[in-house]
C-alpha cells in the first residue's frame, strides 16, 4: 500500500491488504502526507499543499482489500469520517474486491464508485475463543454489539433499515457491482478507461477549479443546499418572533388608542362641567345682588311707611326680610359692657321676648 499522486487537489492513497494494524498505521501515514501537517513539508508536492487554502480537499481511496480486524478497520473508518467532516470530500474506489473490513470502509466514505467486475462480501463479525461458557456469552455480546455497528454504518450509506442490513450480514452476502449500486453500498460504476483518458483527473489546475466535475458540483450544490435551508429555517424562526413582537406591540397601541379615547371623553366631561359651574356661579352671585337690592328697597319702604303713620323715632330696618333675632340668646353670649350695652340697646325685645 502506497500513496499513488496527487492531482488538481485530489489525494490519492490504496488499501491493497488485508486489514491490520501494519495496514492501518501506513494507511493514516499515506494519508497525513496529503492532509495533516505533513502535507506542508511533504517535498513529492512542491508548493501546492504549503497553504492552507491548497490543501486537498478530495480523497480517493482505492480499495482492494479481503477484511480483517474489525478494531483496526474501526480507526480508518473514523478517520475517513473526521476528514469529511473537515471539508474533504472522501471517495471509495472498489478495485476489485471489498470484503467484510473493506467493505465497511468503503460504506465510511462519502462516495462508493465500483469496477464493473468488482465484488463486495459483507458478513457478522466473527472470532475464535476458547474459555468458560461465560467467556463465550460475553464474546457473543461483544460480537453482536460490534455487527450492530458496522450494521449501521451500512444503512446510513444505503439509505436502508438496520434490520435488513443485518439479516443480509447474517446470511453473508455477496454482491456483484450492478447489485451494489442496486442496494446503494456503491453510488456508480467506475470506469477504468475514462481514468485513464481525458478526464477531469487529468485536467489543468486552472480548468479544474473554473470547470469541477460533476460529481464535486453536486456536493458543492448539496453544501449550499444545506447552508440555504439553514438559513432560511434561522430567518423564518427569526422573522416569526419578530412578527411576534409586532402583534404585541399593535395590541399595545390599539389600547393606548382605546385610553386616550377615554381621557378626550373625560376631559370633554370636565370641560363642560366647569361651564356649567361658572355659570352657576354667575347665577348665584346675580341672584344674592337681587336679593340685596330687594332687601334694601323693602326697608325704605319700611321707613317711608313709618313716617307716614307719623313714627318718627328710628326704626331697626337690619332684620327686615330676614329672620328674628333671638335677643336672649345674644345677651347670654356677652360679658361685660358689651352686654350693658347690648340691653340698653335691646332691651324693650328682650322683655317682649320674655314674656312669650
Amino acid at each position: 500500500m502506497k500513496i499513488l499522486k496527487i492531482e488538481n487537489k485530489t489525494g490519492k492513497v490504496t488499501l491493497d491488504d488485508t486489514v491490520d494494524e501494519f495496514s492501518r498505521k501506513q494507511l493514516a501515514r499515506e494519508m497525513s502526507k496529503v492532509f495533516g501537517a505533513e502535507a506542508f513539508t511533504n517535498p513529492d508536492f512542491t508548493n501546492l499543499t504549503k497553504e492552507a487554502s491548497n490543501q486537498i480537499d478530495r480523497l480517493e481511496i482505492t480499495i482492494n482489500s479481503p477484511g480483517g480486524s474489525v478494531f483496526e478497520g474501526m480507526v480508518i473508518v473514523n478517520e475517513l469520517k473526521a476528514m469529511s467532516a473537515k471539508g474533504v470530500h472522501t471517495v471509495a474506489i472498489v478495485n476489485v474486491l471489498a470484503a467484510s473490513m473493506g467493505s465497511v470502509i468503503s460504506a465510511a466514505c462519502d462516495e462508493c464508485m465500483i469496477v464493473p467486475n468488482g465484488q463486495m462480501m459483507i458478513h457478522e463479525v466473527s472470532i475464535g475463543i476458547e474459555g468458560t461458557a461465560k467467556d463465550l456469552h460475553r464474546m457473543a455480546d461483544l460480537c453482536d454489539g460490534l455487527s450492530n455497528e458496522i450494521a449501521g454504518i451500512y444503512a446510513e450509506k444505503t439509505g436502508r433499515p438496520m434490520a435488513e442490513m443485518r439479516e443480509l450480514m447474517m446470511n453473508e452476502t455477496w454482491m456483484n457491482a450492478a447489485k451494489c449500486v442496486e442496494l446503494g453500498f456503491a453510488d456508480s460504476l467506475f470506469d477504468i478507461r475514462a481514468e485513464h483518458g481525458k478526464t477531469v483527473s487529468n485536467m489543468s489546475l486552472l480548468a479544474r477549479l473554473t470547470n469541477p466535475s460533476a460529481d464535486e458540483a453536486v456536493g458543492r450544490i448539496s453544501a449550499l443546499e444545506n447552508q440555504i435551508s439553514s438559513l432560511e429555517a434561522d430567518h423564518a424562526t427569526a422573522f416569526a418572533d419578530f412578527k411576534s413582537k409586532i402583534e404585541i406591540a399593535e395590541t399595545a397601541l390599539q389600547e393606548a388608542a382605546g385610553f386616550k379615547n377615554e381621557i378626550e371623553t373625560l376631559t370633554g366631561k370636565l370641560t363642560e362641567s366647569d361651564r356649567l359651574a361658572n355659570e352657576n356661579a354667575q347665577a348665584i352671585s346675580e341672584l344674592t345682588d337681587k336679593l340685596s337690592k330687594a332687601e334694601s328697597s323693602a326697608a325704605g319702604k319700611a321707613v317711608e311707611i313709618a313716617a307716614a303713620a307719623g313714627i318718627t323715632a328710628p326704626l331697626e330696618i337690619e332684620n327686615l326680610g330676614s329672620t328674628p333675632v333671638d335677643h336672649l340668646l345674644e345677651v347670654g353670649k356677652l360679658t361685660g359692657s358689651a352686654r350693658t350695652e347690648y340691653i340698653s340697646k335691646h332691651g324693650k325685645e328682650i322683655r317682649e321676648q320674655m314674656k312669650k
